[in-house]
């Protein structure tokens, strides 16, 4: 049941992180937009050869922007991936804690059985 409990919570928990990743990228997308206005609006005073050149650098821009928003989104999947890792050794602690218990018990069985040498020794 606990395992159960917890793959479930792992699961909501990347949910909620693609969301956050959707909402970042939103932003930045936001913010190209808010940039490029003002310089084309700056672009108009000055004479129409002039035009061509800081648009090819714009270009550029875009482009450096959504490579850094895949770099981005590649962290986040190795994030969300170290989580799971931690969850499943979690897991696996929780395993051998039980089965130290187990061992403890049975060390303690052992102890309260008197052996049959020491009966013999006892006897003789």
């Amino acid at each position: 049941m606990q395992q159960q409990q917890q793959q479930q919570q792992s699961h909501r928990m990347q949910q909620h992180q693609q969301q956050r990743q959707e909402h970042h990228t939103q932003q930045q997308q936001q913010q190209q937009q808010q940039q490029q206005h003002p310089q084309e609006s700056r672009i108009h005073h000055h004479q129409q050869q002039q035009q061509q050149v800081p648009r090819i650098h714009q270009h550029r821009q875009q482009q450096q922007q959504e490579l850094q928003q895949q770099q981005q989104q590649q962290q986040q999947q190795q994030q969300q991936q170290q989580q799971q890792q931690q969850q499943q050794q979690q897991q696996q602690q929780e395993l051998q804690q039980q089965q130290q218990q187990q061992q403890q018990q049975q060390q303690q069985q052992q102890q309260q059985e008197p052996s049959p040498v020491a009966l013999i020794g006892g006897r003789a």
